[in-house]
């Protein structure tokens, strides 16, 4: 088996992928609908505006709004929804805003992005596809992990390297399932785009966590992976449910609940009782000193 066949499968990502759209898709529905719709809000009020020519300026503002808005929620807010689904963590509206602070790093990583892109597209094309996904997780590490334009650019580059194929591969796929969603209307375009957005994250995931951490341009072990996700629970050795996994150290809800029905806590003695409760045991004769002084 050769190196990247070990770090990344089609297999896994579509399987995995399709499990987390089943097991969350009501959740991600509705915030992948929120978004959208937040999406598009002002530039339709942009739209609206600009059936009259005076208010050009209100139009202007409108379209900038809806840029900025398209960016955070649309783009960056969706890949942060994304990244927590297949981490097995919770999601809610908030989520969506987390990534707001990369907005600008999200502009110039993207400038650059397609200028190398098109650049490869123009002279041999070949070059273009390769630099298309060589960056092509970039927003994923903003979302995640606050990257700034440089940091998210090469660390896409190294979890890429090694499975330049598979993903071609993946996004072929994704594509022709995205160009044939149509022919089922409404229904079928959105889970559509539902499933190929969580594949390309859950490629992600496989791929940062299997790329050495001397690889990539900041401190990152799938060991410190919090608790509630596959990695975690796998790595740590826990046959647990997602819904009961706590991380060392942490108190569970279980016992805070059964210390306030018993009515009482258990104190635990401080040092200073300790010692004293040690050196009287040290200082009373044994049963077997006992029966040396009888005898």
């Amino acid at each position: 088996m050769t190196e990247k066949e070990q770090k990344f499968s089609l297999d896994d990502a579509v399987s995995s992928a399709w499990a987390n759209l089943l097991e969350n898709f009501w959740p991600y529905l509705g915030l992948w609908s929120l978004a959208s719709f937040l999406s598009v809000l002002p530039m339709l009020a942009g739209t609206v505006t600009n059936m009259n020519p005076d208010w050009w300026a209100l139009t202007f503002l409108f379209s900038l709004l809806g840029s900025v808005v398209h960016v955070i929620a649309g783009l960056l807010g969706r890949i942060n929804v994304q990244i927590l689904i297949v981490r097995g963590k919770p999601v809610s509206s908030d989520d969506l805003w987390g990534a707001a602070k990369s907005f600008f790093p999200y502009l110039a990583a993207t400038i650059f992005y397609w200028w190398v892109v098109t650049f490869g597209l123009c002279f041999l094309i070949v070059p273009g596809i390769i630099f298309s996904i060589m960056f092509m997780f970039y927003p994923y590490f903003m979302a995640e992990h606050k990257l700034g334009p440089i940091g998210a650019l090469k660390a896409s580059a190294a979890i890429t390297s090694g499975a330049m194929w598979e993903l071609f591969f993946l996004n072929l796929i994704l594509g022709i399932l995205k160009l044939f969603a149509p022919l089922a209307f409404i229904v079928g375009i959105i889970p559509a785009h539902m499933f190929s957005e969580l594949a390309i994250t859950q490629a992600y995931r496989i791929l940062l966590d299997k790329t050495p951490a001397a690889e990539l341009p900041f401190p990152y072990s799938a060991v410190t992976t919090p608790a509630g996700s596959l990695d975690w629970d796998e790595k740590m050795g826990y046959d647990v449910p997602l819904e009961d996994a706590q991380a060392p150290g942490e108190i569970s809800d279980l016992t805070l609940q059964q210390e306030a029905e018993i009515g009482e806590t258990i104190d635990l003695p401080d040092e200073k009782s300790f010692q004293e409760v040690s050196s009287t045991v040290d200082n009373e004769p044994g049963e077997n000193d006992k029966s040396s002084q009888e005898h």
